[in-house]
């Protein structure tokens, strides 16, 4: 049944929510954990603590799948 083009269709129409599931994830989560490590150990938010916990993360999510 899902090789009819409108199976297809809604195959590729979840490949594209779950990738914007997984980028509104980050995107609303990095800022968090990066105030987080903040408060903990006083280190500034920039681009480079965001930049590097997203490759963390992303990392992990590789490396345990």
């Amino acid at each position: 049944m899902a090789d009819v083009p409108v199976g297809t269709l809604i195959d590729i129409l979840f490949i594209f929510g779950l990738i914007g599931g997984a980028g509104t994830t980050l995107a609303l989560g990095i800022p968090m954990i990066a105030e987080g490590i903040n408060k903990l150990t006083g280190l500034e938010v920039n681009m480079v603590l965001n930049t590097g916990i997203l490759i963390y993360v992303l990392t992990d999510i590789v490396a345990t799948d």
